[in-house]
C-alpha cells in the first residue's frame, strides 16, 4: 500500500508538543521496515532528507527561473519605434530572477498514486484520497 504522510512545515522544536510529535513519528517510521511504501510531503526550501528503500519524500517547495527585463527609458523606445518601426519590448538588460512556489499537494498525491495520507497535524489540505487528520 502506498501511504502518504503529510508533515508540512518541519517544526523547531521550540515549538513544543507539536514538534515533538513530529518529529517521533518521522523518526519511527523511517526506522521501521515495512512492506507498504510512505511518502512523506514536506515544505522546505531545500531538500532535507534522503529517500530510503520504502520512504520517499516529496519537498512541495520547488524554484523557478524566469527573465526580466530592466527598463529602458522612454527616449530610447521612442527612437527605436520612429527609427526602425518596431513594437517590440526593448530591453536595456535581462536579469534572471527566482521565485519560490509551493506544488499543489493534492496533485502530488495523485502523482505518486497514494492510496491514504495521514496529516500529522491538524493543517488539512484538499485530497481526493482517503485522510486521516491529527486533532489536538
Amino acid at each position: 500500500m502506498k501511504v502518504g504522510v503529510f508533515v508540512g512545515e518541519i517544526l523547531s522544536k521550540e515549538s513544543g508538543g507539536g514538534a515533538t510529535f513530529q518529529s517521533t513519528i518521522l523518526n519511527q517510521l523511517i526506522n521501521t521496515r515495512s512492506e507498504h511504501q510512505f511518502y512523506i510531503f514536506y515544505y522546505s526550501e531545500g531538500n532535507l532528507f534522503e529517500d530510503r528503500d520504502n520512504i520517499k519524500f516529496v519537498n512541495l517547495v520547488y524554484e523557478v527561473e524566469y527573465e526580466v527585463c530592466q527598463k529602458v527609458n522612454v527616449l530610447a523606445k521612442l527612437a527605436k519605434f520612429f527609427l526602425i518601426g518596431s513594437r517590440k519590448k526593448v530591453c536595456k538588460k535581462k536579469e534572471t530572477k527566482s521565485k519560490i512556489l509551493i506544488h499543489d499537494l493534492n496533485e502530488k498525491v495523485l502523482e505518486h498514486n497514494i492510496e491514504i495520507i495521514w496529516f500529522l497535524t491538524p493543517d488539512y489540505k484538499f485530497v481526493e484520497v482517503p485522510f486521516i487528520l491529527t486533532v489536538w
